[in-house]
């Protein structure tokens, strides 16, 4: 039953310690500035209750982190590289990647008023798991863009000139 009962949390000694840090660093100025929209939109998706609305919310997240400052070009072909760059290694890259094109793919005809069920590379997807490994994934690009924007040796912020570097620069720090 929805809205009954309080959902309780035990936390060890690591887990204050580690979600203390993640406090502190959600303060930082130059983060906040960065993900205010990332956070507040994967926020958003965790209290949605259709999957549809989630996934939205998720690529809204996504393009916040991956796209910010993007004003032209092919949008979903660049969230998709640098998501699986950013968040895969080896093999695992190239599934991030193709996930997350199927994704924002996905928003793409939910935006547009479609339906997964009418859409040919959508219909045999169960939305409801691929909502929750999108949204996993999501989670881990923000928690990872956390710890380096709130780094000592820091990027200032995430726009197309760090991707640019992030992806081409064989001299960067990955």
């Amino acid at each position: 039953m929805l809205g009954a009962g309080f959902a309780t949390w035990e936390f060890g000694e690591q887990d204050a310690l580690l979600l203390n840090s993640l406090w502190r660093n959600l303060e930082l100025p130059k983060v906040r500035k960065e993900l205010d929209v990332a956070v507040r939109r994967f926020g958003d998706s965790c209290v949605r209750h259709r999957n549809e609305d989630k996934l939205i919310d998720l690529m809204i997240a996504a393009e916040a982190i991956f796209l910010r400052g993007t004003k032209e070009g092919e949008k979903s072909f660049r969230l998709a590289l640098r998501a699986g760059h950013f968040l895969g290694k080896g093999s695992s890259a190239k599934d991030v990647r193709d996930q997350m094109a199927l994704a924002y793919h996905c928003r793409s005809v939910l935006v547009h008023g479609g339906k997964p069920s009418s859409d040919k590379k959508l219909k045999k997807l169960n939305l409801q798991e691929f909502t929750d490994k999108v949204s996993g994934r999501i989670q881990t690009a923000i928690l990872t863009a956390i710890d380096l924007l709130a780094s000592p040796e820091a990027v200032d912020q995430l726009d197309d000139k760090y991707w640019d570097r992030y992806l081409f620069d064989s001299n960067s720090d990955q």
